[in-house]
């Protein structure tokens, strides 16, 4: 994991007369993105080893608390 990383924005003009079901998958395709994104985070922090995680400043109890939950839970 590297610092701070920016995720991209889905969301674009609603068509007309679809505007709330528009809204409402762009925001589930966000969603999803961002859950997938902690998939792969964890699954990362899951491979540090203890030298790695002391130089960011994790326990290995933080880490597997963290690798531990569940992809929905931020």
């Amino acid at each position: 994991m590297s610092g701070r990383q920016q995720t991209m924005s889905v969301r674009s003009q609603p068509v007309a007369g679809y505007g709330p079901l528009v809204r409402i998958t762009q925001d589930a395709w966000a969603w999803l993105a961002q859950c997938g994104e902690r998939v792969s985070q964890r699954r990362v922090l899951a491979q540090f080893t203890d030298w790695q995680l002391r130089d960011i400043g994790i326990s290995r109890a933080e880490a597997d608390g963290e690798v531990g939950k569940w992809f929905w839970r931020p």
